[in-house]
């Protein structure tokens, strides 16, 4: 979090998200933020209904002064619908 680009701000706000797909068909997903909460929807095309992903800093930890890394990782078929 320390950045001579970030000297004047105090509070340090952001987020990333990566997706990178393989040859073995994985799809891992990889997600960062300083911010208190961050969601992540996403669907099949054949499903009914969408999914969420809810990523929350550590409860004692402010906002904006540190950052949290997650991930999940993903299948897909071969005939290219995404399981799970």
């Amino acid at each position: 979090m320390k950045s001579e680009h970030l000297g004047n701000v105090k509070q340090r706000m952001g987020g990333a998200l990566v997706l990178h797909a393989n040859h073995k068909m994985e799809v891992p997903l990889l997600w960062a933020h300083s911010t208190e909460t961050m969601v992540l929807g996403f669907m099949k095309t054949t499903s009914d209904k969408p999914k969420c992903i809810i990523s929350e800093l550590p409860k004692d930890v402010p906002a904006g002064h540190t950052v949290t890394v997650s991930g999940r990782c993903f299948y897909l078929q071969k005939n290219n619908k995404q399981e799970i």
